[in-house]
């Protein structure tokens, strides 16, 4: 067992070359003792089955950014009729509706966020299982 809380990472090359990185989660000091015991057993990951910073996002990721910009239009809108005249055509059809409206909107962007995660672990996870020998 090491004796410090650091670690480096052994790294190991696969025989099609792609390289593996063995990792153990961080030391969990035990309570009252100076021991320390790991969480979980070794870990593989694979390089080449992890995102690029520069690949580009999905659909899904894509179409969370207009749904939450037009969240946010509707709670500024909201905000502004407020301040202005009551009897305005805009102004009461946003009081009878807008309830509706932002509920609509936040269960878009929530479905979209989760949907956008979940196709994107299994894509994941797809391609970690072709990577694996």
């Amino acid at each position: 067992m090491p004796s410090g809380p650091r670690q480096s990472m052994p790294e190991k090359t696969s025989v099609d070359g792609t390289l593996r990185v063995t990792s153990k989660p961080g030391p969990i000091p035990a309570s009252g003792s100076s021991v320390l015991k790991y969480a979980k057993p070794y870990v593989f990951i694979s390089a080449d089955s992890m995102k690029r910073p520069g690949s580009p996002p999905g659909l899904l990721f894509r179409l969370i950014v207009p749904a939450t910009a037009v969240f946010v239009v509707t709670i500024l809108a909201t905000i502004a009729c407020l301040f202005g005249d009551p009897r305005a055509p805009v102004a009461r059809w946003f009081e009878a509706h807008v309830n509706k409206l932002l509920l609509g909107e936040l269960v878009a962007v929530v479905v979209l966020s989760l949907l956008a995660m979940t196709v994107d672990r299994i894509r994941t996870l797809r391609n970690s299982g072709k990577e694996d020998p």
